[in-house]
């Protein structure tokens, strides 16, 4: 009896292990694409866009190879007509919905030589107060058309001083400048009001009289008197 009991026994436990490994799941855990291609690429400025899905190549361990289509490419404002610094995003997803993301960075430039050239004097002179008018400059591809520019600087035309404007071409990091002078050339005025012809007596006390001063610039001017009458000899 007791060895039925046993082989009772072992027989429950046998089935109890048994649909317990029935519940375990041992399926590997699916893995994400793998997207490989070139992740810099310089293009000359008006160039036509590529195929991007020639750029990269994508493949599961689950899925096996993985065709790009153009709904996977986000191309984010790309300009082929303007330089700077883009990137292209491809997004790869497998058939259990696991993404991978693979990003080509795209350099627009234009190699053609820029001529950067000012308008007017390279060294220009104006009168403190006076308008400082900006001439500006010229930018453009040899021979072709023109180009942006930016102007770095000011000019307060009520300081006296030199400054320096720049002229730069930021995307060929071209630059060129002038120097713009701020002087006070124009003397001041000086009137005597209604004493233009003052007589004093003889032997007596000379008193001067107020002078008006006006300038352009300096707003507190002094005087210094340089001779006095002889008031003890007659005369002009």
């Amino acid at each position: 009896m007791k060895k039925v009991m046993s082989l009772v026994l072992l027989m429950i436990i046998s089935f109890t292990l048994t649909a317990c490994d029935g519940l375990i799941d041992n399926t590997p855990e699916n893995e994400a694409p793998e997207v490989i291609g070139d992740s810099y690429i310089i293009f000359q400025k008006g160039s036509p866009e590529p195929d991007w899905r020639d750029y990269a190549d994508a493949t599961d361990p689950e899925d096996g190879a993985i065709r790009i289509t153009n709904a996977m490419i986000d191309t984010n404002d790309l300009d082929m007509n303007k330089e700077g610094i883009y990137e292209v995003d491809i997004y790869v997803t497998d058939s259990d919905g696991k993404s991978s993301l693979f990003v080509i960075t795209v350099q627009i430039q234009d190699d053609r030589d820029v001529e950067l050239t000012l308008i007017g004097d390279e060294e220009i002179t104006i009168e403190v107060g006076e308008v400082y008018d900006e001439l500006g400059a010229v930018a453009r591809y040899v021979g072709a058309e023109n180009i942006d520019y930016t102007i770095n600087g000011t000019v307060d035309t009520n300081v006296l001083g030199s400054y320096v404007i720049e002229y730069v071409v930021e995307v060929k990091d071209l630059k060129i400048a002038r120097l713009v002078h701020v002087v006070d050339n124009q003397s001041p005025m000086i009137t005597l009001g209604d004493f233009m012809h003052v007589y004093v007596l003889k032997d007596s006390e000379y008193n001067d009289f107020p002078l008006y001063i006006e300038d352009n610039y300096d707003v507190e001017l002094n005087t210094t008197m340089m001779s006095y009458p002889n008031t003890a000899v007659e005369g002009v």
